[in-house]
């Protein structure tokens, strides 16, 4: 789900920018999310894999392309493939 990068999500009415995604902990991948202040300063925030999924699926909540909403489903159906023995 790196092609997330750059996107806008909108949580509790902020659109937040992902900034990055990286493995932490030596088990989870976490993005990185950024959101601009009126004042030019940022506030950021780290969430891990299974709640940007939860966030992507609750629908409306995310500003994406059709090009990155097709490349990040087709990127889930590959996991559940994966996590069924089926890839």
């Amino acid at each position: 789900m790196s092609e997330l990068i750059g996107m806008q999500i909108s949580i509790n009415n902020k659109l937040w920018r992902v900034a990055s995604k990286t493995f932490r902990y030596g088990r989870e991948w976490q993005y990185t999310l950024s959101h601009e202040k009126i004042d030019g300063m940022y506030e950021s925030m780290r969430i891990g894999e299974e709640a940007m999924k939860k966030i992507m699926e609750s629908g409306g909540k995310v500003n994406i392309s059709p090009i990155q909403e097709k490349l990040w489903r087709s990127q889930l159906e590959r996991e559940e493939l994966r996590k069924k023995g089926k890839l």
